[in-house]
């Protein structure tokens, strides 16, 4: 998949604890590929870690997730690893195509892609970071993705809001 541009509202967030933020506004997310527009609305209150994986990882990685795109990618991959997650593809010609499920696979390549995109465009990550970083959700992330406490708990706070 090769990204043209990724699109982003800045997300404003507040900690909610020692390792949790949540969203103060919603995030809207675009990703721009051949095939047309990806798109995801991130909730006002959903609440992230900004960045899980074993000690190990971290500190190989080091620090990154400082600039309001790659918050807004970040928060969107949490979003994707959502029990449940859709994402809406308007096409190049037009046509909108809304509901779509991600796969794990689809949430990893957005975020690396749109990473990836960002240090090309705009100086951020070291595609050698951006390589690290894909390695690591391949290794460590298929425990959290539709299975995370914070992402199921997120998911029926959401439930919850919308039956009320």
């Amino acid at each position: 998949m090769k990204v043209e541009y990724v699109a982003y509202s800045t997300p404003i967030y507040m900690p909610l604890n020692k390792k949790e933020v949540y969203l103060e506004k919603l995030v809207t997310l675009g990703i721009c590929t051949e095939a047309g527009l990806y798109s995801w609305t991130v909730p006002k209150g959903f609440v992230s870690d900004l960045r899980s994986g074993p000690a190990i990882a971290n500190a190989v990685l080091g620090k990154w997730g400082d600039t309001p795109r790659q918050c807004a990618l970040v928060f969107g991959h949490d979003f994707m690893y959502c029990k449940d997650s859709l994402y809406t593809l308007t096409t190049k010609d037009g046509t909108v195509i809304e509901g779509t499920y991600i796969t794990k696979e689809q949430a990893d390549a957005f975020f690396i892609e749109g990473l990836r995109w960002d240090a090309e465009n705009d100086k951020g990550l070291h595609p050698g970071k951006c390589w690290a970083i894909k390695k690591a959700l391949k290794w460590f992330g298929g425990s959290h993705f539709q299975n995370d406490p914070i992402r199921i708990y997120n998911t029926c706070k959401q439930e919850i809001e919308t039956c009320r």
